[in-house]
């Protein structure tokens, strides 16, 4: 006679601070002063709970954050911008690889401000604001300085929803004009020649080569996109096609 092994009631799922009952139904699960906080999500769709699970979050990090009036008033940057990144992992619909962008951003703008990270939001004025963007304009990009200071705003609105600060200092910080690129692309008739040219290879590949570089063209998929496309995908009789995105990161729909 087999023993039967006991069923868990408790099971993790890829996304931090989500369990699921043995029931179906899905959890969340947070920490505060030490204790764990449990809330009931009241849906058995993963969807669905991930989405109630990023309110959630946001709101109790909010409430944890101002826990304390005198930590909340003294609040520095760098905590605001802790705290900005968190609010971006509990976004579910922005791709790893966004995430990281503006990781990457807000670095950069902790290395051309010194000091920046460690002053209290409610010391940053519209004079040191005009500094910072009269002198990180003349090295960085016009790209790159619209987005670090698009980064510096959201950071200075975690302090405004926190209580810290009522005005906006950053306001005077100014977009620079970006030029756009000039793309030179062939013509239809270059690129079907260009699409022959490929198919007349002598490559055993030369014909997938081809349909790769059509289909990539005539979608506008990346190149890891269309290698996730799988036969369930595509529906002839709606001429659709659906596109999950990069494996690991959420789909484009």
């Amino acid at each position: 006679m087999k023993l039967r092994k006991p069923t868990k009631t408790w099971k993790r799922t890829r996304t931090q601070n989500l369990i699921r009952h043995k029931s179906g139904s899905y959890y969340a699960r947070a920490f505060a002063g030490g204790k764990e906080v449990w809330k009931s999500l009241r849906t058995s769709h993963l969807s669905v709970a991930q989405a109630k699970l990023a309110e959630f979050l946001k709101e109790h990090r909010k409430r944890t954050s101002n826990g304390n009036g005198e930590v909340s008033a003294k609040m520095t940057f760098g905590e605001a911008a802790t705290t900005h990144l968190r609010n971006l992992d509990d976004n579910l619909s922005i791709k790893p690889r966004t995430r990281d962008y503006w990781r990457e951003v807000l670095l950069a703008l902790g290395k051309s401000w010194p000091g920046l990270n460690e002053t209290e939001v409610r010391k940053i004025g519209q004079s040191d604001c005009k500094k910072w963007a009269r002198v990180y304009a003349k090295t960085a990009s016009p790209t790159r300085y619209n987005n670090a200071a698009a980064v510096f705003r959201h950071v200075l609105n975690v302090a405004i929803e926190a209580g810290v600060i009522y005005s906006k200092p950053a306001v005077v910080v100014k977009r620079a004009a970006v030029r756009g690129k000039q793309i030179s692309l062939p013509t239809t008739t270059k690129f079907n020649a260009m699409i022959a040219e490929m198919r007349a290879g002598h490559s055993r590949d030369s014909i997938n080569c081809a349909d790769l570089a059509a289909g990539l063209a005539f979608t506008g998929c990346r190149v890891g996109e269309a290698r996730e496309i799988a036969w369930r995908d595509v529906d002839f009789d709606a001429g659709e096609i659906v596109v999950r995105g990069d494996r690991g990161e959420p789909g484009t729909g």
